[in-house]
């Protein structure tokens, strides 16, 4: 029984194992699959973009040709079997912002230091979205604690999800290529 609860607990608890991603950036466009089991490399797809396909913002929107990169991730499903698959989406640099804050101790509390957080980046950029999603990392030193904060808005994320879900495909991580 025991064996049995361990299993049950780490299933749903674990994260997702994912096996394709995309990157999307103004200039090219890449998808790569990996094999599950040798966890390598199974297949790939890049293609140069055309200027002015995607134009990365935090403020605006990003797709701008959407009929031509339409083609184009049809192409990659394709190629990386990705269809019905869960899969990563490391979307450009500039519509997102990181920092990087060094501190001396952050509360227990996800919700109390999410709050401080957002008072640092509010120190930074004066004007902070009111639908800013933030996602942050804590890497603990002997001189404190450095948190390393993604910044991106709400409907930038929506804008790409919505668009990759026409493919049959379900965005389950987003992040900016520093991370990625």
């Amino acid at each position: 029984m025991n064996q049995f609860w361990d299993r049950f607990t780490k299933y749903f608890s674990d994260s997702p194992k994912i096996f394709t991603g995309f990157y999307l950036s103004p200039h090219y466009f890449c998808g790569v699959s990996l094999s599950a089991k040798e966890k390598n490399m199974s297949d790939y797809y890049i293609k140069n973009l055309p200027q002015g396909i995607v134009r990365p913002s935090l403020n605006e929107k990003n797709i701008i040709e959407e009929e031509i990169l339409k083609q184009e991730f049809l192409k990659a499903i394709k190629k990386v079997n990705a269809r019905g698959k869960n899969i990563a989406l490391v979307f450009p640099e500039l519509s997102q912002k990181t920092f990087t804050f060094s501190l001396d101790s952050l509360p227990n509390s996800p919700r109390e230091r999410e709050q401080i957080i957002r008072f640092r980046i509010k120190k930074k950029m004066p004007f902070l979205p009111e639908d800013a999603r933030i996602s942050y990392d804590l890497i603990s030193k002997e001189s404190g604690i450095r948190a390393v904060v993604i910044l991106t808005r709400k409907y930038i994320v929506q804008e790409y999800e919505e668009f990759l879900s026409q493919f049959g495909v379900k965005v389950r991580t987003v992040v900016p290529p520093l991370v990625g």
